[in-house]
């Protein structure tokens, strides 16, 4: 005797499986548009397949590239707020990616002063094409005789040897 077949078995057979893997971003974009269609996935892929969303690909595309945006719109706010905030960590973290990046003879330079006849600023930087030549120079010799106030000058050297040696 021949065993009936089950409705189950029947109906898998009408509605073969279809699977298929996507990464996180690419699932995360279909997800999203099929909530904001207020559809399933899998109706959101069968409207797709029969020609009902027009445009997938140039949606799915805008999207990817909206997320992008928005993601390098955060990165670029950080590091402009880590410069206004904490500009010497922002320029050691400029020379890491120098150095990671094989830049050589790499320092960045933003220099602003007043102009001397309406009084905006002035900006120089390591981009200028007479930042070398002209300007670089003009401002170590402007700052030569300075240093950080833990360095100590030849004279503090003097004095020191002065003490230990000589009174």
């Amino acid at each position: 005797m021949k065993k009936k077949e089950r409705y189950i078995d029947k109906w898998r057979k009408e509605h073969p499986r279809v699977q298929f893997y996507l990464s996180k971003e690419e699932y995360n974009t279909i997800k999203k548009i099929a909530e904001e269609k207020g559809i399933t996935i899998k109706d959101l892929i069968l409207e797709s397949i029969k020609g009902k969303v027009k445009d997938f690909k140039e949606w799915y595309e805008k999207e990817v590239i909206e997320e992008y945006r928005r993601e390098y719109n955060k990165g670029f706010l950080k590091a402009i707020n880590k410069f206004i905030d904490n500009p010497k960590e922002f320029y050691y973290d400029v020379m890491k990616i120098a150095n990671i990046t094989k830049l050589r003879n790499f320092e960045p330079a933003l220099f602003t002063a007043p102009c001397s006849i309406c009084g905006k600023p002035m900006i120089f930087t390591h981009k200028d094409e007479n930042w070398n030549d002209e300007i670089k120079p003009k401002l170590l010799d402007a700052f030569k005789n300075w240093r950080h106030t833990k360095c100590k000058s030849p004279e503090d050297y003097l004095e020191d040897y002065i003490i230990k040696h000589i009174k």
